[in-house]
């Protein structure tokens, strides 16, 4: 095998984290993603002690793969097993965590079994979303990071895995700033003024806390916005909308700047019968029933 060909082969197993491996004659070729049982065609990345490769095709279906349930799974970055039914999700995660208690010669340990989260859908209590394109001078977009890449962003406002309220937050910003002509914050020219969104929400209290990241390089009608987010007819009510700034390179949500334009600047969410205050900048497990399931 050489780098760049392109082969066929049959993934035979996976290894943590989000590695998948087949063999192609004698070579062990390993990849990301993938399912056990799927025919694939990889393209050859690399050739080092062991060969690397990227899933350019699924050709065939492993046995227990379904259909996902997000048009968009295929391209997103943000799920990964959403085509295995969740007891063989279950399953591939208990084999990642023995295998490596195994390869650390951790043994002599009563292994109880995985508990499985009380909700498989709609459990994410946040997003952050960045601004981009998902093609040079296309459309602004807004969402997350296509698989693989660092710069193209798939819209996800029909995500499974999100609370219905953060799909219709997100299409109405989109919507916002697609009428201001507002361009977002190019990684390579470090121009451009729209960032991230992040949206928080107390999946017991129906609290929303929506923040705006951007540069200082525009100018944002607050107003206008604030009358955008109040105007939508959500689940949940917004407690409280921000719009923090920074300039710098990196492309992570942190705050040089903070101003809270609607509320307040946290939320509040209850775990076993503890209430908390939750910023857009806390540490809260985003899974909030299933942190319930793993404090008890």
């Amino acid at each position: 095998m050489k780098k760049n060909e392109v082969i066929e082969l049959t993934i035979a197993g996976f290894n943590f984290p989000g590695k998948s491996w087949g063999m192609h004659g004698e070579k062990k070729v390993v990849m990301k993603n993938g399912l056990p049982g799927q025919r694939v065609l990889v393209n050859i990345a690399k050739k080092r002690k062991k060969f690397e490769g990227r899933i350019l095709e699924v050709l065939e279906k492993a046995p227990n793969e379904i259909d996902a349930a997000c048009d968009v799974f295929a391209k997103c970055g943000g799920c990964t097993y959403q085509n295995l039914p969740y007891q063989e999700q279950l399953k591939l995660k208990e084999n990642y965590v023995l295998n490596l208690l195994e390869q650390a010669g951790i043994a002599g340990f009563a292994y109880e079994g995985i508990v499985p989260s009380p909700e498989v859908f709609g459990y994410r209590n946040k997003m952050e979303y960045s601004f981009g394109d998902n093609e040079k001078d296309g459309p602004l977009m807004l969402g997350l990071h296509e698989q693989g890449s660092f710069y193209n962003i798939v819209k996800t406002d029909g995500c499974q895995i999100t609370d219905g309220d953060f799909n219709a937050i997100q299409t109405a910003v989109l919507g916002y700033f697609t009428q201001t002509g507002d361009s977002y914050f190019h990684k390579r020219s470090h121009e451009g003024f729209l960032r991230h969104l992040v949206v928080r929400k107390g999946k017991h209290t129906g609290d929303l806390l929506i923040n705006l990241a951007t540069t200082t390089q525009g100018t944002l009608d607050e107003a206008a916005f604030v009358k955008c987010l109040l105007d939508l007819s959500l689940i949940g009510q917004i407690r409280g909308i921000l719009h923090t700034q920074n300039d710098g390179i990196a492309d992570v949500v942190k705050a040089e700047t903070a101003k809270t334009l609607y509320g307040e600047d946290k939320i509040e969410d209850k775990i076993l019968g503890l209430t908390f205050e939750i910023t857009s900048f806390s540490f809260f497990q985003t899974n909030t029933l299933g942190a319930e399931k793993l404090y008890s």
